[in-house]
């Protein structure tokens, strides 16, 4: 049998899955992205070949747990539970993603691969779900804040929404707005979320 017959059912295969795989070279640029991967983020991949993967995905990973640069540095795939990536408006989508080697005919390493599940899909994960579509608000806000220098209404007009709106999501995640000395902190019987998510306050600071 050729190759190009060997290759064609696994084409077949990997558009018919129902998730989103997508492979990198080793200068991690996108080299296929399936119809999964399409739907998942809502992008053609005509529009994302040849781009940097952490250009597309915008995952909460790619900074600093990139499931891919752990499968390089150990040389075995690796499974994050918990992850999430934006999609085309700037939505959090919850997935688990499993990342492996792509390796030649000859066994070197040419890149990698990695496959995402959408957790939106599954009922049993509701309560994950919301967890992390509520860590990933928090610190797209937070993020915002600090790039406009605590001003408010800058950062509500970046991420384009109304500051009514913005104070509103700020207040049901349980952050209090900075203080003067720029620090945020959890609102009194605000929800309880991960530690180490904002600064704390000072210890002496007081009471509002």
């Amino acid at each position: 049998m050729s190759n190009a017959a060997s290759v064609v059912p696994a084409l077949e295969i990997l558009e018919s899955i129902a998730l989103a795989v997508f492979t990198v070279d080793r200068a991690w640029r996108i080299t296929s992205f399936n119809r999964g991967a399409e739907e998942l983020l809502g992008v053609k991949r005509r529009n994302v070949c040849g781009a940097p993967c952490s250009d597309v995905f915008h995952s909460s990973l790619c900074r600093h747990h990139c499931p891919l640069q752990n499968a390089f540095s150990s040389g075995t795939p690796t499974m994050v539970r918990n992850a999430v990536v934006a999609d085309n408006q700037g939505h959090g989508v919850p997935v688990t993603v499993s990342a492996s080697l792509l390796r030649n005919n000859q066994g070197a390493v040419i890149g990698g691969v990695e496959v995402f599940q959408d957790l939106r899909l599954l009922g049993e994960q509701a309560g994950t779900m919301e967890h992390v579509l509520r860590d990933f608000e928090a610190q797209t806000l937070l993020a915002a804040l600090e790039r406009n220098k605590n001003n408010r209404t800058a950062a509500a007009r970046e991420l384009g929404i109304h500051k009514s709106t913005f104070f509103r999501k700020i207040k049901s995640l349980g952050i209090d707005l900075p203080q003067e000395d720029g620090r945020f902190r959890l609102c009194p019987g605000g929800d309880n979320r991960r530690e180490g998510m904002v600064p704390a306050a000072p210890q002496n600071a007081s009471n509002r």
